[in-house]
């Protein structure tokens, strides 16, 4: 057993590669759409391939895509019935998304049947965090990277590969970071690219550095389920529950988490934010980054939108909460997304986002 598996999120490169051959690239992979707070891959003019994980964590408010700077609503997102969240021991991390309407302009990839995945050449691509195999991700500039790979091992259910040192690694090697799950492992056959894996985790002492591997949910053994969902053989399902219109937050863990976020959020210092780190985070997750570098996302997320004033919020369980808010700089709404882990009065908070819709 590997010392670590966390859900895979940005392109992390090569520290001995200027950072602009990957930016060139991710190029022309229109295909590759933005989900908030994660990546998906448009197979057909209305469906969108993403993580189980990511669809979970779709909620009423963020149920789209975002193609070339556009809205694409979904009404149905289906996650295969055999994935588990919790150590994703099925391997079946895959979300089916289907939009209201046709994308125009965009070349669908296709979804790859073989069964040679191992020892191929792929590109990986995505919007998320960034940084080097030295550093692991530090941050992220919104900006699509793509990165070479080559599958070392292909299961029934997945595709894998590892993030080698320079001497053994491919010329543009690298792996998807934060930011990147549910976005797609590519091959180009026939003058096509074609879809061979979904972002799921990574598995290693250090997490999206050197020596750290890769796991994609692998497409070409579940073809059936995906086909079978496009012809409209499943249906979508939610236990998602609305908290309209805001009166306060529920009286337990969750509701107590999300009041300190929001409030820490709304504070005019930093330190307010990292003392709200430092009380509810896991000491684990603590660990993986400094406080500076925390730090970023709150500065990022305050300049952008200034304060946030909470509309309603909506739950799933005890481990996901979306919070629609109005922003009082520009007026305009944008959703909480937190992630929690663990159950009751034990539950921790793991990370958040912030998405404008």
């Amino acid at each position: 057993m590997l010392a670590a598996i966390s859900t895979a999120y940005g392109i992390v490169i090569r520290h001995d590669r200027p950072d602009s051959r990957y930016l060139e690239l991710a190029k022309g992979h229109d295909e590759a759409v933005d989900i908030a707070g994660a990546m998906g891959t448009l197979i057909d003019k209305r469906w969108v391939l993403t993580a189980g994980h990511v669809g979970l964590e779709l909620s009423p408010y963020t149920s789209f895509v975002r193609i070339k700077g556009r809205v694409y609503q979904a009404d149905r997102v289906i996650i295969h019935p055999d994935f588990v969240k919790d150590g994703l021991p099925s391997g079946r991390d895959f979300t089916l998304m289907h939009l209201t309407e046709d994308v125009k302009g965009i070349t669908p990839v296709g979804l790859y049947t073989g069964k040679d995945e191992q020892g191929q050449r792929i590109l990986v691509v995505g919007r998320g965090d960034t940084g080097t195999g030295l550093t692991g991700p530090t941050g992220n500039d919104g900006k699509m990277r793509g990165a070479e790979n080559k599958v070392d091992d292909a299961s029934e259910t997945s595709i894998s590969f590892a993030f080698d040192e320079p001497g053994k690694a491919l010329d543009l090697e690298g792996i998807s970071g934060p930011g990147d799950s549910g976005g797609p492992a590519l091959i180009q056959k026939n003058g096509r690219w074609w879809i061979v894996g979904v972002s799921s985790a990574n598995r290693g002492p250090k997490t999206c550095q050197y020596g750290s591997v890769e796991v994609y949910a692998r497409v070409s053994t579940a073809i059936d389920w995906i086909r079978s969902v496009m012809n409209g053989a499943a249906t979508a399902s939610s236990d998602w529950v609305k908290h309209t219109p805001f009166s306060g937050w529920q009286q337990d863990r969750v509701g107590e988490i999300c009041a300190a976020l929001v409030n820490s959020y709304n504070s005019p210092t930093v330190d307010a934010y990292e003392a709200f780190n430092q009380r509810y985070r896991d000491k684990e997750i603590l660990g993986r980054r400094t406080p500076e570098q925390r730090a970023t996302a709150w500065t990022n997320y305050r300049e952008q939108y200034g304060d946030l004033e909470v509309l309603e919020y909506a739950t799933r369980g005890d481990q996901v909460v979306s919070i629609l808010t109005r922003s009082k700089k520009t007026h305009e709404k944008a959703v909480i997304s937190v992630f929690l882990q663990g159950q009751g009065a034990d539950a921790v908070f793991e990370g958040w986002n912030i998405d404008p819709i």
